[in-house]
């Protein structure tokens, strides 16, 4: 195809219909415009590992991606040979589980492996994209690919590989924490000790949220490369009015402020208790109508929001998930606690909620199927699940159990790592 050099302004094609592994499309063309700028060619070669076609007219120079929270990774092994020179040139294979990759003079990517399997190959006529508009470009890319995006989301197995994160959750610790005789600060230290990778931050005993406390104790978990991935809230979702909704929203925006200072990317809050007077179903409503709200905010900060199966109305797995999927956004899913779900047929739950996890927690027990109290949780064939599905993430240790913290909490922190490097592929 000839490149076109007038200065024709191109039409956004973004409402084509995704396209599938295999299919091999021609992408967009003279008479649109691809990510605000004006295409000279483009060619679309959907695949499960997409190819990256080298243009002989061009020098690409490398691929970047941005991932969910914003962030960019050079994909070294995923880098174009800097080269200009005329002749066709070798294809290169991009990393497997890529969904969306955009490349551009620029040579810069999105990705996100729920999107629908596209590449995208072009050349623009004003030049290389900088990082801002590139960046702005793509948010936008996210919301149109994301009704295909949620398709994905039914529970099915996965082919591609589990990547675990281990992570120790306060809560744990709540009546050391309540009593102040321990500090957050102190979990910094317990998951260096237990080489655990992140905290999950239960907000409920935290002696403030001011800069002057919550700057240094995210410093001191960088310094200590302890990730601080979630803070645990008491939101809760089902509100039977719109200003109680509405105070739900406020209360969780103030925990986005302070997320986004401590460097968490993720908040649990809670389905709750039915209302007096409603159905379950009506509150399955009431909760998704909060879940949506909440998560456009939380979207627009690169949070995810994870409601937590705690009770309540998400007492089950069909329910819990029944508010994420009417919640219908990227940004929303599934606080997978594991040893939270009413029985029967608990590890059924766990294994039909997984698709929808954004993070976990782990329990040491379960509730057994006949309702005669608890039974330890067999981690293994939890792990082998999560495996499965190539869950990529935190599995968080929530302690409960009646043995003392502070003899049993790392000792099982070790054991998740164990079970976190076994089932990591």
């Amino acid at each position: 195809m000839e490149f076109k050099r007038d200065r024709q302004r191109l039409v956004d094609r973004w409402d084509k219909p995704p396209l599938r592994p295999g299919d091999r499309s021609v992408g967009p063309q003279s008479g649109q415009e691809f990510m605000g700028r004006p295409l000279c060619s483009s060619v679309v070669y959907p695949t499960t590992g997409p190819r990256v076609k080298r243009d002989a007219r061009r020098s690409f120079v490398g691929v970047e991606r941005v991932v969910g929270n914003g962030e960019r990774h050079q994909l070294r092994s995923c880098s174009l040979r800097h080269d200009g020179d005329a002749g066709s040139g070798p294809r290169q294979i991009s990393p497997p589980g890529f969904g969306l990759v955009l490349i551009s003079r620029g040579c810069f990517a999105a990705t996100m492996s729920e999107w629908p399997a596209f590449y995208v190959w072009c050349s623009t006529k004003e030049g290389p994209m900088n990082r801002r508009s590139f960046l702005a470009a793509a948010g936008a890319a996210v919301v149109a690919a994301a009704p295909a995006a949620r398709a994905t989301r039914e529970p099915q197995a996965s082919s591609r590989r589990a990547r675990f994160r281990t992570g120790l959750v306060a809560y744990s610790y709540r009546q050391a924490l309540q009593a102040k005789t321990m500090t957050y600060e102190d979990l910094i230290r317990i998951a260096v000790e237990t080489d655990t990778d992140g905290i999950d931050m239960t907000v409920y005993w935290m002696p403030g949220t001011s800069d002057d406390y919550v700057l240094p104790l995210r410093r001191l978990a960088y310094k200590n490369r302890v990730e601080i991935y979630s803070l645990g809230t008491r939101v809760r979702l089902a509100q039977p009015t719109a200003d109680l909704r509405e105070a739900q929203i406020v209360e969780l925006r103030k925990w986005m402020d302070v997320a986004q200072r401590i460097g968490a990317t993720h908040i649990r809050v809670f389905g709750g208790s039915k209302p007096e007077g409603a159905t379950l179903e009506q509150a399955v409503g009431f909760a998704a109508e909060t879940l949506k709200r909440g998560a456009e905010y939380a979207g627009a900060r690169g949070i995810i929001l994870g409601v937590e199966d705690d009770g309540g109305i998400t007492d089950f797995a069909k329910e819990t998930i029944e508010i994420v999927k009417r919640a219908d956004s990227p940004w929303a899913g599934m606080n997978l606690d594991i040893g939270n779900f009413r029985p029967p047929k608990v590890y059924e739950q766990i294994e039909m909620s997984i698709p929808y996890a954004v993070s976990t927690h782990v329990k040491t027990t379960v509730a057994l199927d006949d309702g005669g109290g608890r039974a330890p949780c067999d981690w293994d064939r939890v792990f082998a699940m999560f495996s499965n599905h190539g869950f990529r993430g935190y599995m968080g240790l929530e302690y409960e159990a009646a043995e003392d913290p502070a003899v049993a909490v790392p000792r099982h922190l070790r054991r998740l790592k164990e079970l976190a490097l076994k089932y990591s592929a």
